[in-house]
């Protein structure tokens, strides 16, 4: 970009949609007067607000020729899903939740965190599910996501957990800590007499792989 081009873009983006710059819309609105700077110290600042604002417009260019048409936004658009993640907490899935399995339509347009071992739990084949269980393993595998308050209401329904009622529950659900932070985990709560718990910490529809 030539000199001239980039005095003709700063000067384009200083000026707003009415194509009037701040200080003559302060003069038109009736704003008191302020005088542009002047002397040594004046021309060093206006100096610096054109180096800042050329640097921006260059940056700006430079960006727009990188990028295809229509994906000159893309670096707003991947700034999306880090600003909803403030709205999300943390779920670590073991069973029918995980990718592949039958329930994960559920949580698929989670964001995924990545995959955890948790040692706290252990698991146990229900038969068409599995069940974890607050005890010490050589650990279990999971799936971590992050999931929105009205996909955790979903998952509720589907694990039989009532919050306000959690004793009376096929599951509840406790918050334990993974390699990115606290995640909720359903933990089962039925009976496990008879059931074999999986030591290698990983279920499917065919598990068998008894501890002992």
């Amino acid at each position: 970009m030539s000199l001239r081009e980039s005095v003709a873009c700063c000067r384009k983006a200083s000026f707003e949609g009415n194509g009037r710059s701040p200080w003559q819309e302060r003069q038109r609105s009736g704003g008191a007067r302020q005088a542009r700077p002047s002397g040594p110290s004046g021309n060093r600042a206006a100096c610096v607000t054109f180096s800042r604002q050329a640097d921006a417009c260059l940056q700006k260019r430079a960006l727009s020729a990188r990028l295809p048409e229509g994906q000159r936004y893309i670096r707003v658009v991947q700034r999306l899903p880090r600003l909803a993640m403030s709205e999300t907490v943390l779920l670590a899935v073991y069973g029918t939740l995980k990718r592949g399995y039958r329930n994960h339509a559920l949580i698929a347009q989670a964001h995924y965190i990545g995959c955890e071992r948790l040692h706290e739990i252990s698991l146990y084949d229900i038969g068409p599910y599995p069940g974890a269980r607050l005890e010490a393993s050589a650990g279990v595998e999971v799936e971590v996501y992050a999931v929105t308050p009205n996909q955790l209401v979903s998952l509720d329904l589907l694990e039989e957990y009532a919050p306000a009622d959690p004793d009376a529950s096929l599951y509840t659900r406790e918050r334990l800590g993974t390699r990115f932070g606290l995640a909720w985990v359903y933990l089962y709560q039925g009976d496990i007499d008879g059931k074999t718990c999986l030591r290698s910490g990983s279920w499917s529809p065919q598990a068998q792989n008894p501890l002992s």
